[in-house]
Parts: C-alpha cells; sequence; structure tokens
C-alpha cells in the first residue's frame, strides 16, 4: 500500500511504498495432534490437583488449538515455509493457553503457585501425549532408538528449524528416522512430507521421554534429547 509522506521540491507529496506483511504459513494439523490436545484436556478434568468445582474452561481446547497453530505459523515465519505441520517443539507454547482456564487445588498463600501450575500442565501434556501415542506404538518396540544414543548421542531439534532441516536431522539417526516413518503410517501420515516425519520423528523421542528411556533438556523453544 501507499500512505502519504511530506513533499518533495517540487511540491508533490512524498509517497512511501509500505512494506507488505509476511503471508502466514498454510497450517495442517494432524489429527493425531488434535487427539493429543484433546487427552490433555480430559486429563485436567480428572486431576484431583485441579479443582474440579471451578472446573475446567469449555474454552481450554480451543485455546489450545489456537495456540499451537499459532507456534507453528510463527516458525514457518521464521523458516520462509509456505505450509507447516505443527511439531513438539510447538507445544512449549501450550502453558501459556492453559494457565487462568484451570484452577489448581492449592494454598492461597502458596509461594510458588505459578510455578506449580507451569508443572502440573507440562505433566498433562506430556501424559496426553503419552497415552495417545501409546495407541500405536510400544515403548519396548522404540527401544532400538532409545538404544542408539548410547553412544552420547545428543540430538537437538528447536522451533526455528525448518521440517526438511528436522527430517534431515530425525534421518541421521537410522532407528529413529524408521520409526518416525513406521509411526506416520500408522497415524495415516506420508513419511515422504518431511513436515509429516519431522512431526512423526519428536513425537517418537517425546514419548521415550516421557516413557523415561531418554533424557531432555528445554527451553525457549528447544529440545536437547540425550540417553
Amino acid at each position: 500500500g501507499v500512505v502519504g509522506g511530506g513533499a518533495d521540491p517540487d511540491g508533490a507529496p512524498e509517497r512511501y511504498e509500505q512494506p507488505a506483511s509476511p503471508t502466514p504459513p498454510r497450517v495442517s494439523v494432524p489429527a493425531v495432534m488434535h487427539e493429543i490436545l484433546e487427552e490433555t484436556v480430559r486429563l485436567a478434568r480428572r486431576s484431583p490437583h485441579i479443582n474440579q468445582a471451578s472446573g475446567v474452561s469449555v474454552r481450554a481446547s480451543i485455546a489450545l488449538l489456537e495456540t499451537l497453530v499459532s507456534a507453528a505459523e510463527m516458525r514457518g515465519l521464521r523458516t520462509g515455509e509456505a505450509a507447516v505441520t505443527p511439531r513438539v517443539c510447538d507445544m512449549s507454547h501450550l502453558g501459556s493457553a492453559l494457565r487462568g482456564k484451570i484452577e489448581l487445588m492449592i494454598s492461597e498463600d502458596s509461594p510458588d503457585g505459578s510455578a506449580t501450575e507451569d508443572k502440573l500442565i507440562d505433566a498433562l501434556l506430556g501424559e496426553g501425549l503419552k497415552s495417545v501415542i501409546g495407541r500405536y506404538a510400544k515403548p519396548d518396540a522404540l527401544e532400538p532408538v532409545a538404544e542408539a544414543f548410547g553412544g552420547g548421542l545428543k540430538l537437538e531439534l528447536d522451533n526455528a528449524t525448518s521440517a526438511a532441516d528436522a527430517a534431515e536431522t530425525i534421518k541421521a539417526v537410522n532407528e529413529l528416522n524408521n520409526a518416525a516413518v513406521q509411526l506416520c503410517r500408522r497415524l495415516e501420515m506420508d513419511p515422504a512430507d518431511p513436515q509429516q516425519r519431522a512431526c512423526a520423528g519428536e513425537l517418537v523421542l517425546e514419548f521415550l521421554y516421557v516413557h523415561n528411556r531418554l533424557s531432555k533438556s528445554s527451553g525457549r523453544g528447544r529440545a536437547s534429547y540425550r540417553r
């Protein structure tokens, strides 16, 4: 667009070209990610650590999905991708979606209420993923993936990595790549699509982490997995 400005020496108004806003990428959310979000909310509604008298907001599921899509969009804008599939790295933003929509069963004068809330939300998301992916894969069957990390291998993924680069990183660990391809097929996703294979690979890693088969350090959208 064009907006008015000052005047040039001839008296004509100056014209400034307003830079166009970048077009957000298309976001395709796999059914499995919907399942994980829905399972997380279901677990929240049954948790003894949450005040069920006040309940869990009916908007919790919607807020989780909107936040996941927004996180994937932001990642796509950073990486310059025209289309993106949400991955585990995008789930690091989901805590903010649930804050204020659940009420914990903790003392009002508890000094670490917010920290406790964050830990509970992380635990619920982990249990949601554990339950859903457990319908399609078993930890013992994925043990070769965990064993591949036994020699000190460390794998880093973050929300500034394109799907193509993430898929290449996953491909470098043969056992992980095979597991990602198998999970894609069980989830009726396309393993030839780097977006979907990167999503499946991160789900495998996170599934092994919540089963204590791998360790993980994370922060600011970055996750590092090791044995």
